[in-house]
């Protein structure tokens, strides 16, 4: 009978990667960066953050010296079938594999000038976080008086 050996070792950097792809791109250490959009409208400018399944707990939005800053700190609490926590610490008997990102995200934007600081507002809907950033009302060309 003729066997064949699959764990060829010219491989197994490749498998290893794989194997411990989440680990390294999702595991509880790692940090993020999150994506988001940022819009123009004729009033306001409109920043739009993805933030799946955090709560307002979770998630700040601080403005300062022009620049926004947005963190958030994703937690699970994973329980098993007997109900106790499993925590967040990768020393866990009942967590095989984790693929949802945990731990701390971030992001810092430098706003444009014409912005009405005093008015930001931020409303965090279905996963979605936008803050809104009024741009100051128009004054029009101001007329100078020669002298």
């Amino acid at each position: 009978m003729l066997q064949v050996t699959r764990n060829q070792p010219a491989l197994a950097p490749m498998r290893a990667m794989f194997n411990n792809l989440a680990d390294g791109l999702a595991g509880p250490s790692a940090t993020r960066s999150l994506p988001l959009d940022i819009l123009e409208r004729d009033d306001h400018y409109a920043i739009v953050a993805s933030v799946p399944g955090l709560t307002r707990d979770q998630v700040s939005v601080e403005l300062e010296k022009g620049v926004l800053s947005i963190s958030a700190n994703a937690v699970t609490d994973v329980k098993d079938d007997a109900g106790e926590a499993c925590g967040t610490d990768g020393d866990c008997c009942c967590r095989i594999r984790q693929e949802r990102f945990t731990g701390a995200s971030n992001r810092r934007v430098r706003l444009p000038v014409d912005i009405d600081e005093q008015s930001v507002e931020a409303c965090l809907e279905n996963g979605l976080l936008t803050v809104t950033l009024p741009k100051p009302e128009a004054s029009g060309p101001m007329r100078i008086a020669i002298t």
